[in-house]
């Protein structure tokens, strides 16, 4: 039996193992955090392009497991086309709810709505 290589001691705790790939990827978290959010709670899209980034999803991997181009998936992320499919689908890998991400709200959140 072979034995397994240790992880290096940095990606033991699930961070990039050089330093300069942490440091982009912390820069990249704070940009978000700084202007990331719209006043109505749901993200920017560099905002999602970021959690994508930091969570090593790529965005063309991403839409080719699914069956769709690259292109359409960022058009919906710079919500240039709507489709609630391929949000719900960005929303999962991000481990987040759609709603928030997307800034939708239940028809019965809308006041006199229900």
């Amino acid at each position: 039996m072979i034995p397994e290589k240790a992880p290096r001691k940095r990606a033991a705790y699930g961070l990039p193992a050089d330093m300069e790939t942490f440091l982009r990827t912390t820069q990249d978290v704070q940009m978000m955090l700084a202007k990331g959010i719209r006043q109505d709670g749901s993200l920017k899209p560099e905002a999602i392009l970021a959690l994508l980034k930091f969570k090593r999803i790529y965005v063309q991997t991403l839409a080719e497991t699914h069956g769709y181009s690259d292109a359409y998936f960022r058009q919906v992320i710079h919500r240039e086309r709507k489709d609630i499919k391929v949000e719900n689908i960005i929303a999962e890998r991000l481990d987040m709810e759609a709603n928030r991400i997307w800034g939708r709200q239940m028809l019965c959140e809308v006041p006199n709505a229900c």
